[in-house]
């Protein structure tokens, strides 16, 4: 399983799709053989700028105020090989980007020990900003039970 909470993800995925202004692009990853999806990396695309420099970025989409943490759904088992499909995919057959952007990944995610590598392997530049830790809120398990504890 990808997640417990893959329905109220794709939800509300779906209603950020349907109202926003920014352009949202979902790539999916599916065994072929067994049509199994894999993984799921929702992003937006934003026309941005450097200096006087435009460039086109993809970032991790949040969804919105409840469900804030963009991270891509990903099955077990299958972390390193879903990245590298997907950086390979943006790489071999999506021309409109210049800067990938993955915002609010924590320090511990292991795409961090990955990155090197598969930018090197692909000739990206990459860059590593570290923020402020803040605590991670396990998501798992009953919403009520979860949201009566911060009254």
């Amino acid at each position: 399983m990808i997640t417990s909470n893959i329905f109220g993800f794709i939800y509300e995925l779906i209603q950020a799709f349907q109202f926003s202004e920014v352009t949202k692009k979902v790539f999916t990853l599916s065994d072929t053989s067994t049509d199994r999806l894999i993984a799921i990396f929702p992003f937006q695309k934003r026309r941005t700028s450097w200096k006087l420099i435009p460039y086109n970025t993809y970032e991790t989409t949040a969804l919105n105020e409840i469900m804030d943490k963009p991270f891509p759904l990903i099955r077990n088992g299958f972390h390193d090989s879903a990245w590298i499909a997907f950086i390979s995919h943006l790489k071999s057959n999506v021309s409109d980007w210049d800067h990938l952007f993955l915002r609010d990944i924590p320090s511990s995610y292991p795409v961090l020990d990955l990155l090197p590598k598969l930018c090197k392997d692909q000739n990206h530049i990459y860059k590593v900003s570290y923020d402020s830790n803040s605590t991670e809120i396990n998501i798992q398990g009953d919403w009520g039970v979860f949201w009566e504890k911060h009254y």
